[in-house]
């Protein structure tokens, strides 16, 4: 599985749940705008199961192999 079908796997699974369970809006597909709505939902949401599993979800996507690459790349 590569990194890019981890993360959408990852976005998939946590999207619904967040939908379902807090009335959250769909997460894009687009992984920046994805990034910035998790961040904003782990930094602003008032309810902090939200907040929760956006950090669960943000570690999950800082924990792949291409993220390390790009951000070595970018320093």
């Amino acid at each position: 599985m590569t990194d890019l079908s981890k993360f959408m796997s990852e976005r998939l699974r946590v999207s619904n749940c967040a939908v379902r369970h807090f009335g959250a809006e769909e997460l894009p597909l687009s992984l920046e705008t994805c990034i910035d709505e998790v961040i904003t939902w782990a930094s602003q949401a008032a309810n902090p199961p939200l907040a929760i599993l956006a950090q669960r979800f943000l570690r999950s996507v800082l924990t792949l192999s291409s993220y390390e690459v790009g951000c070595l790349q970018e320093c």
